[in-house]
């Protein structure tokens, strides 16, 4: 039992400081994941636990699904271009733990929408339900499923599930036209959304939705009042993070967690009135956007919330140096060490960033003790064989 000490000892204090940054942290350090194939713009999506993060670059503001955007892979410090069959365009949605991506592109032979799994430089176009517009949303851990949209043959849309090299149509609530699937947990087990109706007066709000080991539910206590809501992502807990409005016509939004039917509101930033959460980890920290006051309007501010009992939800540029140049937009994911990917401006054009938390004194100087220790007793433990030599030779 003894030998153990080293490794058991180091294992809790990684442990104790893995805990300390999963969390939201006091500050961080920014990264700007730089300028893809020369485009003016770019957008940082997703991020897997070790670190890999996908986007897309464009010239044009705005241009997600347009002609202009280039799906890219970053990883410390180098950006490797997702290249599109013909030269198309496309779109990074997320990446799993193998640094297997997904998401979507088109064509110029291609018009439509297709859904696509990358990795390594192999590209692989995923099949749909019959219509002309697919795209994949999310990956388990392991790369060995991924979930989105397709539409089908008959003009509906349907929430989808790719698995070894199969296609599930994952259904819709009775009553209700269409479905998107928009993430999976790491095991694949739980899969969130949202389910439309459609009307001949226009659409009708949406209702986030949980498929739980294939059965698909109303997440209806997320938005008791019929405004509209949607699940965004989802964790090894069963936590979900989603949107719901917060009025008739969806003018204002409230990002939300919901476990096991318990409904938790985000709220705003100070003076805000609206908010969005896109992510969150297994921690339960969630990441998203929100509005801040502009003048005589509002703009967006990257905000983390740290959960139950951590207060509201803070505003990340108050969370990185005053003289960084950033304005820090939209967060849009968060790994397991608490590391965040989104997009700000910096200056005057859309940059991905990568946050990385910045560890308190106290957990460092709490790691310095540890390994201090460690060290100690490493060398005891090294220096007794050689000793218990000297005795077993003296005469």
């Amino acid at each position: 039992m003894r030998k153990l000490f080293c490794p058991l000892l180091m294992a809790s204090g990684l442990a104790l400081l893995f805990a300390a940054t999963a969390h939201a942290a006091a500050s961080y350090s920014i990264t700007d994941l730089g300028r893809y194939d020369g485009r003016a713009h770019n957008y940082g999506v997703a991020l897997n636990n070790a670190g890999v993060v996908v986007g897309y670059g464009a010239d044009g503001i705005g241009a997600f699904g347009s002609t202009d955007s280039r799906p890219f892979q970053w990883h410390g410090g180098v950006l490797t271009g997702i290249t599109v069959p013909g030269g198309g365009y496309g779109y990074a949605s997320n990446v799993g733990g193998g640094g297997h991506v997904v998401g979507w592109y088109a064509t110029g032979s291609t018009p439509s929408q297709r859904a696509f799994a990358w990795q390594g430089g192999t590209f692989t176009a995923l099949s749909s339900l019959g219509g002309d517009r697919a795209a994949a949303k999310d990956t388990t851990g392991a790369g060995d499923a991924i979930v989105g949209w397709s539409d089908t043959a008959a003009g509906g849309r349907r929430a989808t599930l790719w698995r070894n090299g199969t296609i599930m149509d994952l259904g819709s609530l009775s009553g209700w036209h269409d479905s998107v699937a928009n993430a999976m947990n790491d095991g694949g087990g739980t899969i969130v959304g949202q389910v439309n109706r459609y009307q001949l007066d226009g659409s009708r709000p949406g209702v986030a939705v949980i498929w739980r080991n294939g059965l698909l539910q109303p997440m209806s206590n997320a938005d008791p009042q019929g405004y509209g809501s949607y699940a965004a992502d989802v964790n090894e807990s069963g936590q979900v993070v989603g949107t719901r409005a917060s009025s008739v016509g969806g003018e204002y939004d409230t990002a939300f967690v919901w476990h096991n039917g318990a409904v938790t509101l985000l709220g705003n930033l100070p003076r805000g009135i609206s908010s969005t959460a896109h992510a969150l980890n297994h921690a339960g920290v969630v990441v998203g956007t929100a509005t801040v006051p502009f003048g005589q309007s509002f703009t967006y501010h990257a905000f983390v919330w740290n959960g139950v009992g951590g207060g509201g939800i803070s505003d990340l540029n108050s969370l990185v140096p005053h003289d960084s140049g950033w304005t820090l937009v939209v967060a849009s994911d968060i790994n397991s060490a608490g590391q965040i990917v989104g997009w700000g401006v910096r200056d005057g054009q859309r940059h991905g960033f990568l946050l990385t938390p910045v560890p308190e004194p106290s957990a460092l100087l709490a790691l310095s003790v540890l390994g201090a220790a460690v060290s100690r007793r490493r060398r005891s433990h090294s220096d007794a064989p050689a000793r218990a030599a000297v005795r077993l030779v003296r005469p």
